[in-house]
């Protein structure tokens, strides 16, 4: 069963530091405190993230990363 999780963060940054943290999909683990773990396989658009929860590991699909607008889906 697929679960929608939506979460916002208010980040006192630049939008440009923000980007550099967030535009691999790597180290969610290290600003979202129910990932224990963020695994990434691939880079880009089509890459798989596994995250892992204290509920078990959660499987994600990059689907747009476009640097000039700054836009990350996943």
């Amino acid at each position: 069963m697929k679960k929608v999780v939506k979460t916002s963060h208010l980040i006192h940054a630049s939008s440009e530091k923000v980007w550099e943290h967030i535009k691999t999909g790597e180290g969610i683990d290290k600003w979202l405190p129910v990932i224990t773990t963020c695994q990434l396989e691939g880079e880009g658009e089509g890459a798989k993230r596994i995250c892992t929860t204290a509920q078990g590991n959660m499987l994600e699909t990059i689907l747009e990363v476009d640097a000039e607008q700054r836009v990350f889906k996943y």
